[in-house]
């Protein structure tokens, strides 16, 4: 991602050096003969392909800073890490939903949802713990057995 600052001062840099390019394709004119001066002459229909050249490298030097700032907050919402009581929410719903899971898929289904610069024991740590509380709580319980175990919810 480019400074948006940079950006900005490329695009008036690109339509500055296109208005130098068309000032030299002019008559002489107006100004005094001795001046030197020249005077830009466009037709209209030459001066609408300019604002709509200059109208397009602007908008699309909009629309990219609107992406990157987009995905620099979508980044920065996805290396948030979640409270212990949003992990919480998250996996009473998964439960919800698909009752008499295993533990397999309940570590797929949580690995992905945890979020943060953890390493995958500390991330099936996180869930053990989220686990245990809930089960010691008993809003969940364990219904299957110790080699296949189904984990339910209890309202």
């Amino acid at each position: 991602m480019e400074n948006p600052i940079l950006q900005r001062t490329a695009l008036k840099t690109a339509l500055t050096s296109q208005s130098r390019e068309h000032k030299g394709k002019g008559e002489k004119g107006c100004g005094s003969a001795d001046s030197g001066r020249v005077v830009e002459v466009m037709t209209a229909e030459e001066e609408l392909g300019h604002i709509k050249v200059a109208l397009k490298t602007a908008l699309k030097t909009a629309l990219m800073l609107k992406a990157d700032k987009i995905l620099v907050r979508m980044i920065r919402m996805r290396k948030k890490e979640r409270t212990g009581e949003q992990y919480r929410r998250i996996f009473i719903d998964f439960l919800r939903r698909f009752p008499g899971i295993t533990r397999r898929k309940i570590n797929e289904f949580m690995m992905e949802e945890i979020r943060g610069d953890l390493t995958e024991k500390q991330k099936r740590s996180k869930i053990s713990n989220l686990m245990t509380g809930l089960r010691r709580n008993g809003r969940i319980v364990n219904r299957g057995s110790d080699k296949e175990p189904r984990w339910f919810y209890i309202d």
